[in-house]
């Protein structure tokens, strides 16, 4: 008799660097990708829609950044890491648990460089006094964040 009514609400999302909000890439760093949604909550569910736009918007970043060095060195490094664990399993080479050994304890030390112990709260008072006035992750886009930080470091 009477059809129920029924409201469809689109979800928006962030396309790339240049519109998400430090606050939301912080959140999806964390794995909480639903904060590709512009109006996110905590207690949305992820989605594969959230997870493929994720991988869009870090394809983004990674078009215009890309990978820094002590990246790059790690991931050098774990690749080492999974042939030289795979040698041992399947030829049961013995120094190949020595190599193992080696290259996971210089995985940590990278590791341990990549956090300087400075969260981004304390980069953004940094980069507040820098630009004479204050920066937040509410107000700032990744771009500017990452651009504001590029800049910094060149005049320091």
């Amino acid at each position: 008799m009477f059809k129920r009514r029924t409201s469809i609400t689109h979800v928006q999302r962030y396309s790339g660097i240049d519109d998400m909000l430090l606050f939301n890439w912080l959140k999806c760093l964390e794995g909480k990708l639903n904060y590709t949604r512009i109006n996110a909550n905590e207690n949305d569910e992820i989605t594969q829609e959230d997870l493929d736009s994720w991988n869009k918007i870090y394809d983004n970043y990674l078009d215009i950044y890309g990978l820094n060095d002590l990246a790059q060195r790690l991931m050098k490094l774990q690749i080492k890491l999974a042939k030289a664990k795979n040698d041992y399993i399947i030829r049961s080479n013995k120094f190949q648990f020595n190599v193992i050994r080696i290259v996971e304890s210089e995985i940590e030390k990278l590791k341990s460089l990549t956090n300087k112990g400075i969260t981004t709260e304390s980069v953004l008072v940094h980069l507040s006094k820098f630009m004479g006035f204050k920066q937040t992750t509410k107000t700032l886009t990744v771009r500017e964040y990452f651009d504001l930080l590029k800049e910094y470091e060149r005049a320091n």
